[in-house]
């Protein structure tokens, strides 16, 4: 009999503790009489002492719902309780005044002696916060502008938004799994691997290229964010960026330009020499401007009406020597843009020499990594006698 009441004490210290760290309370009510027993974590779920609570429990329970929810547990006319045999969710104002979101389960339990309803009582106040939380984000990822990726210690993304869906070309189901570095555009070293790739204690940013489904490679800010769950992973939102580098180097080119013209300004104020100036001139536009190479050739007096170099600059500096060029209209190597702007007196652009239909050096340029070729007449009143002309790695 000792056994027995030592027992039925440990299994009661068990229930209480169990309630305590649930954040749950359990009663029971006998249908005929209406008597009702609370445990102790009842108590604690109202905020409500034991020893202060007059006999009749129910009526305490119930001055505790929430108005707006009580008609969930009350039939309005017959003031009898609703109990719905899958549970319930409602609130519950506890004695401080403070609102709990609670679940309830009831059943009932038959025996020869009486009839008894038995009911556990669950604070879910904080998982309501967190289900909204997460709808919440779920909402806002959807209707940002940015990719929203959540990526494992390991690099894999876990889960994505629409915006990333847009960005990559990649659809949901392809991105899940996909490890970063398969975003990576080719030859793109990681500088910053806590960003975006694995697990980061702090926020990184990092500005990269990223690469779409279809090839084409763009410019990104990427801002990761460590978090933890069950295992740490990061978020990372990614930001197409390409038309701000692009305005940034446009910048930087503009400021180059100008301080290559400036200092040509100045060769010329101060030059009597104009052998040694075109040589300068060439010097300056490659140190200052945007520029690998720069030559400047003079209209040879000849059938073939060639384009003698008579100055050059930069790496290379020795292929103008090493090729012909003509300014003859009917002459293959006249169409390219150092005779095209002798023959017009005007200023010649080729932005894309790889496939300019009338550029003859494609190879030679895609040896040294020229993209685009400007080609300036030389003036001598209405007539052209010569081209300064510049090789860039840059399309514009």
């Amino acid at each position: 009999h000792t056994t027995s009441i030592a027992d039925d004490t440990e299994r009661i210290g068990i229930l209480a503790a169990t309630e305590r760290i649930a954040r749950q309370g359990s009663w029971k009510s006998d249908v005929a009489t209406g008597k009702v027993l609370w445990s102790d974590g009842m108590y604690r779920l109202l905020g409500m002492d034991r020893d202060t609570l007059p006999a009749e429990l129910a009526p305490s329970f119930y001055a505790a719902i929430h108005p707006d929810d009580l008609h969930l547990l009350i039939d309005e006319e017959t003031l009898e309780p609703l109990l719905q045999p899958n549970g319930m969710r409602f609130r519950l104002i506890r004695k401080d005044g403070s609102v709990r979101q609670v679940y309830m389960e009831s059943q009932e339990q038959d025996s020869e002696l009486r009839r008894l309803r038995v009911g556990l009582i669950r604070d879910v106040t904080d998982e309501e916060f967190n289900e909204e939380r997460l709808v919440r984000a779920a909402i806002l990822g959807d209707h940002s502008r940015d990719a929203l990726l959540s990526v494992s210690a390991e690099g894999v993304v876990l889960d994505c938004n629409s915006a990333a869906v847009d960005m990559y070309g990649y659809s949901k189901s392809e991105f899940i799994g996909k490890h970063l570095s398969e975003l990576r555009a080719p030859g793109v070293a990681v500088t910053l691997p806590a960003c975006g790739l694995g697990h980061v204690s702090a926020t990184a940013i990092l500005e990269t290229e990223h690469m779409r489904k279809d090839g084409t490679v763009f410019h990104v800010e990427i801002s990761a964010t460590g978090a933890s769950g069950d295992r740490p992973y990061s978020v990372s939102a990614v930001r197409d960026v390409t038309d701000r580098v692009r305005e940034r180097q446009a910048i930087i080119r503009t400021t180059r330009v100008l301080s290559a013209v400036g200092a040509c300004n100045d060769l010329l104020l101060r030059s009597t020499d104009s052998a040694q100036l075109r040589e300068n001139i060439c010097q300056v536009l490659v140190e200052s401007g945007p520029y690998q190479l720069a030559w400047c050739g003079l209209v040879a007096d000849d059938e073939k009406k060639t384009v003698q170099p008579v100055a050059s600059a930069g790496k290379d500096s020795d292929y103008p020597d090493t090729i012909f060029v003509s300014w003859d209209l009917y002459n293959p190597n006249g169409a390219g843009p150092v005779g095209t702007a002798i023959r017009t007196g005007r200023p010649s652009v080729f932005r894309d020499v790889a496939h300019h239909p009338c550029f003859l050096w494609r190879e030679h340029a895609d040896l040294r990594g020229w993209v685009s070729i400007a080609s300036i007449p030389l003036m001598r009143g209405a007539v052209a006698f010569g081209a300064l002309t510049l090789y860039s790695s840059d399309p514009n």
